[in-house]
């Protein structure tokens, strides 16, 4: 029995090397890919201040349209619960409300507050968009997206 387990402890040894040898190789090419995205999210991130956002949706680039700053929800519902999502810029045509843009985290999409903002508006047949503040909104995908909506 001495030589089988010298076999088994030979095989033992090498395939512990081998699995060790992949999950090494796998968690190099994980922190590779990793280290990757997180320096091209660096690279253009444009959109995290409400600023660049203000600079695009002026009246001057949507002519016959007003367009209202953090506007909060109790002015479409006066029930509205006070920790709904502000609506960040709101057009307006002729007075009344056509739609609604928030500027957000991606991770506040699945919270209270902006499911209660939603709600009111859908109650008030006014449109919302999203956008994302870090993504790569572009100048044109922005205005463009919201042209789209406005008709």
């Amino acid at each position: 029995m001495g030589f089988l387990d010298s076999i088994l402890k030979i095989v033992k040894e090498k395939v512990t090397e081998a699995v060790e040898d992949a999950v090494n190789t796998q968690n190099s090419e994980t922190s590779a890919e990793v280290n990757t995205v997180k320096k091209s999210e660096q690279k253009f991130n444009p959109s995290t201040d409400e600023n660049y956002f203000a600079g695009l949706l002026t009246e001057e680039n949507f002519p016959g349209y007003t367009i209202e700053r953090s506007v909060k929800l109790d002015t479409f519902d006066a029930s509205a619960h006070p920790k709904c999502f502000p609506i960040t810029f709101l057009f307006k045509k002729n007075g009344a409300p056509v739609l609604a843009v928030f500027i957000m985290n991606e991770p506040q999409r699945h919270t209270m507050p902006v499911f209660g903002s939603s709600v009111i508006l859908d109650d008030n047949k006014i449109r919302y968009i999203r956008f994302y503040k870090g993504w790569e909104n572009e100048r044109s995908y922005v205005l463009n997206r919201i042209k789209e909506n406005l008709i």
